[in-house]
């Protein structure tokens, strides 16, 4: 026979062992009982089976890790959101709490006071606020019209200076060339209460021979006829001689109006 008819019957020599090593091992068993063929079976196909479930297990995993972040990112949000808006709740409360009792001051102040008013809310200011002007919510239709004096809780705030049907224009009392007649609580002193524009008051036309000491309170004295007698201002903060014949006194009014809110029209 020559080599390259060898060659040729060596792929079927080969294919009869193989088949003959199959038969051998279908029959062949281990001593669990297992045939040969089914434990090399198990042998090639174990490790790729192993990895094939790794591999698996892996991408299921990251998937339910990817859910689940993206439904506690999503339970974030929504929690934030819900904390949110009751901030904005709490703090919309607070501030309803905190007008009803100003609310309820004001009503009390009102019953103090022999004359008419009308309760007012703020509703713009110009800054700086102890100078120039602010705006109120209630007009003419309110009864309200120009030089009625304009009260807060702690003292006056200023006169009306112009209006419309439903809002106004108040003069604070600080505000460069504004004035009212006051007095001193103890004495009687009386003089006028001038703005500059700062956050005090000048009490004009004190003789030099008075006495006024710093801390003493200063009240309306309605010389003015725009303010009603009696209403608080302020706290005399400096006394001192003048050169001339009257002293000079810085009065420090009651009212912050930085952060006044509401205010009583005097009618």
């Amino acid at each position: 026979m020559s080599w390259s008819a060898e060659r040729k019957s060596l792929p079927l020599v080969i294919l009869a062992i193989v088949l003959h090593l199959v038969l051998i091992s279908s029959q062949v068993r281990n001593p669990d009982g297992h045939t040969l063929l089914r434990t090399l079976g198990l042998a090639v196909t174990s490790p790729l089976a192993l990895a094939v479930s790794a591999v698996a297990d892996g991408v299921e995993g990251a998937l339910n890790r990817y859910v689940i972040l993206f439904g506690v990112q999503e339970r974030n949000e929504e929690l934030e959101a819900e904390i949110g808006r009751l901030r904005l709740e709490n703090a919309q409360l607070k501030s309803v709490q905190s007008m009803l009792g100003r609310s309820t001051e004001l009503q009390i102040l009102t019953r103090q006071y022999l004359f008419e008013t009308t309760t007012a809310t703020i509703i713009w200011k110009t800054a700086p606020f102890f100078s120039h002007r602010l705006g109120i919510n209630v007009g003419t239709r309110h009864g309200v019209k120009r030089n009625l004096a304009v009260i807060g809780l702690s003292g006056i705030v200023g006169r009306v200076v112009a209006t419309t049907p439903l809002s106004s224009e108040v003069e604070l009392v600080t505000n460069r060339g504004a004035s009212a007649g006051a007095m001193l609580a103890d004495s009687r002193l009386q003089g006028v209460l001038q703005g500059d524009g700062s956050d005090l008051l000048e009490w004009n036309f004190i003789p030099n021979y008075e006495s006024v000491d710093v801390g003493e309170l200063v009240y309306t004295s309605g010389a003015d006829r725009i303010y009603p007698k009696g209403i608080p201002v302020g706290r005399i903060v400096s006394s001192e001689k003048g050169e001339m014949t009257h002293r000079n006194i810085k009065v420090e009014p009651f009212v912050d109006f930085s952060r006044i809110e509401e205010v009583l029209v005097a009618r």
